[in-house]
């Protein structure tokens, strides 16, 4: 698992983003934190899906946390 997923808001530095989600995304996040190990809070998913897109487009480079 990428060593970025398991951070948490509290070890960021203050970037906050506000967004609005239809209904339809709020329900599709909320299934996504059901299927996720210790159900994340929104704001966490939002950072797991995130994380996961710009790794899978090379916007970030992928770091093994199991290495080191």
């Amino acid at each position: 698992m990428p060593a970025c997923l398991i951070n948490t808001a509290r070890d960021m530095p203050d970037n906050n983003v506000t967004i609005r989600l239809t209904d339809e995304m709020t329900e599709a996040l909320d299934s996504f934190r059901k299927e996720q190990q210790g159900r994340p809070s929104r704001p966490d998913a939002i950072r797991r899906i995130l994380t996961d897109y710009f790794i899978s487009t090379g916007k970030i480079p992928f770091e093994d946390d199991e290495d080191g």
